[in-house]
């Protein structure tokens, strides 16, 4: 008897309840994937997989693997965003990409937040621009034989007690710099909210409000695993790779002990008024 195989025009026979890659197979590209998130280069995978007793894999091959983890990341960068955060801190580290033919910088740009309940969140408030990278700015303004002093003289702001002492004393140092460092004198102006919006807050808190250092980490781990990679092939590359790093302290930080207590998150959600046109006014 001959028998025809008969054929779908579309689907196939292969059960909807079962995965059609083997064990072994899945096995290798969490590997694969894993390596890739680890910050390991494509060259370095090849390597890898020729350790565990196979022929290698390319870097075409590696990326279109590793393309399995662009919904898990854009799922997770894309959720919408539910509830009120208290603090939140803004920071960016650059990264190499591949655009248009040319090789260009493109910021990564992190978010996270604190949230009602007094945990941390990746999300992506008063604005505190980050006091160690302003301090970095102003000095930049005056040659290195002056630094020092002018540290030492920008600081006494923020060693005040209350927001309107820091807002009076930074307005004294940046008038008694004016005449032989304008152009510190016209950024220390321009920075004096943004720089002094943490004075607003209680003074065991300030400390946590007055940098990015909170980011710090992640923006390392994001450095450390795209310097690996060197220059992306894409911004969809950079999006899965840090969305993928950002998914892991999200997860972690929802079940750990609470980065501030109910009661300082009280305490911030009732800061001293910080009007910037009453305090100009005076």
């Amino acid at each position: 008897m001959t028998t025809i195989n008969p054929k779908l025009r579309r689907g196939s026979y292969f059960p909807a309840f079962l995965e059609p890659r083997r064990t072994a197979e899945k096995a290798l590209i969490a590997v694969i994937q894993e390596a890739y998130v680890q910050g390991i280069s494509t060259r370095n995978v090849d390597d890898l997989v020729k350790a565990m007793g196979m022929t290698g894999i390319s870097k075409s091959q590696v990326n279109r693997l590793c393309k399995e983890i662009d919904e898990r990341a854009h799922a997770f960068l894309n959720r919408p965003l539910e509830g009120d955060w208290s603090l939140v801190w803004l920071d960016a580290t650059y990264v190499k990409v591949r655009q248009d033919g040319r090789i260009v910088s493109l910021a990564a740009i992190l978010a996270i937040g604190v949230n009602t309940d007094g945990r941390r969140e990746v999300l992506g408030a008063t604005l505190q621009r980050c006091r160690v990278h302003c301090m970095r700015n102003l000095l930049a303004c005056v040659g290195k034989a002056h630094q020092t002093m002018g540290a030492a003289t920008i600081r006494t702001a923020f060693a005040q007690e209350t927001a309107e002492a820091a807002h009076e004393q930074g307005r004294r140092v940046a008038d008694s710099l004016r005449p032989r460092f304008s152009k510190l004198a016209a950024l220390m102006d321009e920075a004096e909210f943004d720089v002094l919006a943490c004075m607003a807050y209680p003074k065991d808190l300030r400390t946590k409000l007055h940098s990015t250092n909170p980011l710090e980490r992640l923006n390392g781990e994001i450095k450390r695993r795209t310097n690996g990679v060197g220059i992306f092939p894409g911004e969809g590359a950079v999006v899965r790779l840090a969305g993928a790093l950002l998914l892991e302290p999200h997860d972690e930080w929802a079940v750990c002990r609470r980065y501030r207590t109910m009661e300082s998150l009280t305490e911030l959600c009732h800061p001293q008024a910080t009007d910037p046109l009453s305090i100009a006014a005076e």
